[in-house]
């Protein structure tokens, strides 16, 4: 369980929250906030424009937090078995160490890596990654690892492009994930 986190003033409401992602079934509503709220207080995403960029990014990669697991099945999966680089070495591996998490985790290197740093058992329940608050803090985890915070705070258009192309090696989605930002921004400021 995480040690007890600082309230984070630059989140937003519960209100504001559910505006942000208007796709998550009620019964799941509190839930995701506090994981997400927690997870961002954890990793210093705690500043106005942190939590913006951080929620507008987090709602492209899972379609508004409807999906913290990759889509696409077993034989989709298989395009990780035997993927050495991700650390898929056993067969079943690929299946097993699918995307998983706000921002996908694959591999079983990743998997261990983040587990460790966590403090969770991601190699031994992998499914862990796709359940909230776990997914939240892998998230929140990959941001600090990646360095976002330092484009976020620039707040401003080439900040959310540079940090952008920070997290996902190039400009996938880009429209839609800075139309996401703006929306956001204007819902945190009312």
């Amino acid at each position: 369980m995480a040690a007890a986190v600082p309230s984070l003033p630059a989140f937003p409401t519960r209100q504001q929250f559910a505006e942000c992602f208007p796709a998550v079934v009620i019964s799941k509503q509190d839930a995701y906030y506090d994981a997400t709220r927690d997870a961002c207080a954890e990793f210093s995403i705690d500043t106005a424009p942190r939590v913006a960029s951080f929620l507008a990014q987090v709602g492209h990669e899972t379609a508004g937090l409807v999906f913290l697991e990759e889509l696409g099945g077993v034989s989709h999966f298989l395009r990780y078995e035997g993927r050495h680089d991700l650390g898929n070495r056993t067969p079943g591996d690929g299946v097993r160490y699918h995307g998983r998490g706000l921002f996908p985790l694959v591999g079983k290197t990743n998997y261990a890596k983040a587990g460790a740093l966590l403090g969770l058992p991601l190699v031994e329940q992998p499914e862990l990654a796709a359940q909230m608050p776990a997914a939240a803090r892998i998230g929140a985890l990959h941001w600090q690892i990646r360095g976002l915070n330092e484009f976020a705070d620039m707040d401003s258009e080439d900040g959310f492009r540079r940090l952008t192309q920070r997290l996902t090696g190039g400009l996938l989605g880009y429209p839609a994930r800075h139309a996401r930002w703006k929306a956001i921004r204007k819902i945190m400021e009312a």
